[in-house]
């Protein structure tokens, strides 16, 4: 067996077990905050210790608590918050393009 593709398998595999636990570590935050509701359309995607999460909250407040949820998680260098804050009353932080 090549010793340069074991070295490649094991890398890929570390690789997805550290994705799988970022992934299972942000929802645990996210659906275990008294808030939760309001979190549900919420995505995140991780790429080389790079967190970023998207969607839509109702608060500014929620927007902030995403950012206090989601500190400190173990592989993840750099949190990247691009959730908008959209309001029933069609107030933004989204900006129109």
């Amino acid at each position: 067996m090549d010793t340069k593709q074991t070295k490649t398998e094991q890398a890929t595999s570390d690789h997805d077990v550290t994705h799988d636990r970022v992934n299972r570590c942000v929802s645990d935050r996210l659906t275990g905050c008294s808030c939760a509701y309001f979190l549900q359309s919420l995505s995140w995607s991780i790429d080389d210790g790079q967190l970023t999460v998207t969607g839509r909250v109702p608060t500014f407040q929620l927007k902030q608590m995403v950012e206090t949820l989601l500190r400190d998680i173990p592989q993840v260098d750099t949190l990247v918050n691009k959730v908008d804050v959209v309001s029933s009353t069609g107030l933004s932080t989204t900006q129109p393009e």
